[in-house]
């Protein structure tokens, strides 16, 4: 267990394992978009976090917080990237 740890955060550090927090309206269909354009950037969802309740965005918005395996710091650029241009708001959440 101590050494996946340390793998883990050896991932984070180097930009590997990163958790992105996109804004994302909340009708359906709206999840399954944003994961659809993470997937054409190459990362790997490993997780999702969908969060309604313990936000201030405006109603029908909601926060997505997705952890995805990156190939480093420039694919997280990349992705970032392909997200504004999808039209979402999306930025590296480390808290």
């Amino acid at each position: 267990m101590m050494l996946s740890s340390i793998i883990e955060r050896g991932m984070v550090r180097a930009g590997r394992l990163v958790r992105l927090r996109v804004e994302v309206r909340d009708l359906p269909g709206s999840l399954s978009a944003v994961a659809e354009v993470i997937g054409q950037a190459n990362a790997n969802i490993q997780e999702v976090y969908h969060r309604r309740a313990f936000t201030n965005l405006p109603l029908q918005t909601t926060e997505v917080d997705f952890v995805l395996r990156t190939r480093g710091r420039e694919h997280v650029e990349e992705i970032l990237a392909a997200l504004a241009a999808a039209g979402y708001t999306a930025r590296v959440h480390a808290g």
